[in-house]
């Protein structure tokens, strides 16, 4: 966000809000929404207001979602070989 707003303020080539929601989609939502708030760039827009937080949920279902299916198929892989010992 710092890049961008940067670049907005020398009237150069800027960063495109596709690739902010892109970078936000894959993990990088809670970055973006920090970013948002302590160089107070695109506070303002409405996408940005409503879709940044939506994605930080997002982001934090999906983290969940992979540990929980890691930590269950660990768990699995635990029981069928402990039990493959007993019988």
């Amino acid at each position: 966000m710092k890049s961008d707003k940067t670049k907005a303020k020398r009237g150069q080539r800027r960063i495109s809000e596709r690739s902010i929601f892109t970078f936000a989609l894959f993990l990088g939502a809670t970055g973006v929404y920090a970013g948002m708030y302590k160089f107070r760039h695109k506070t303002k827009h409405f996408k940005f207001v409503i879709f940044v937080p939506v994605l930080i949920i997002l982001n934090i279902l999906s983290v969940y979602y992979i540990i929980t299916l890691l930590y269950w198929r660990v768990i699995a892989k635990f029981i069928y070989n402990y039990c493959n010992i007993i019988v």
